[in-house]
Parts: C-alpha cells; structure tokens; sequence
C-alpha cells in the first residue's frame, strides 16, 4: 500500500500488481506514488497489457489472487491525459507464461 510510504523516493517500481488491486483504489494509488516521489522522480509501472488473452472482449477481469476485478494496465494513460504524470518511455512485450503455455502482453510505463 503506498499510503504507508513514510519517505520520498527518486525511482518507485510498481510491476504486475495493480491487476491485483480492484479499481476503485487505483486513483488513490497512483496518486499516493506521485505524492512519494521526489522532485524529478519517475514512476515504473507495469501491467498486463488490454491485448493480453486475461482480457479478451472486455475492459476488465476477475484477479485470480484477489478475486476482485481488474484493469488491464493501459487504463495507467488517464494518468496521463489528466496531466498527473508525463509519459517518458512506454513499451509493450509478449511472451510465452510456460506454467500456462499460453501468450501474455504486457506493458510498462515510464512516468515522470
């Protein structure tokens, strides 16, 4: 939970877990990251991409560890368009997940 944060950081890396977190509080966390960032500080998030399979004909899906739904990580360009981060570096990859041979996209951003 990065409300619990207690310093300022010049890098925070949040990688493949907001598809763990229900929607409702990822305003509250991409903002309490921006609140923990130094000044010139950047933000690495990193999620299933909405080409992911998890996503197939629809904006969301159930997280199979929480059991709550979820966005696809591409919802982090709000952020963006709202003026709250600017975007310094995206990029998209996919792999093989060998535990399900089955495809994955992923995507990270690079926000200052």
């Amino acid at each position: 939970n990065p409300n619990k944060l207690e310093t300022n950081y010049d890098v925070i890396i949040c990688w493949g877990v907001l598809h763990h977190v229900d929607p409702i509080y990822w305003d509250d966390f991409v903002t309490s990251f921006k609140k923990r960032l130094n000044n010139r500080g950047i933000l690495i998030i990193g999620g299933w991409d909405k080409n992911d399979v998890e996503f197939t004909n629809t904006s969301c899906r159930i997280s199979k560890v929480t059991k709550a739904q979820t966005w696809f990580i591409n919802t982090v360009e709000k952020y963006i368009e709202n003026g709250l981060f600017l975007l310094s570096h995206k990029e998209t990859f996919m792999f093989t997940e060998p535990s399900y041979n089955i495809n994955r996209t992923f995507t990270y951003y690079v926000l200052i």
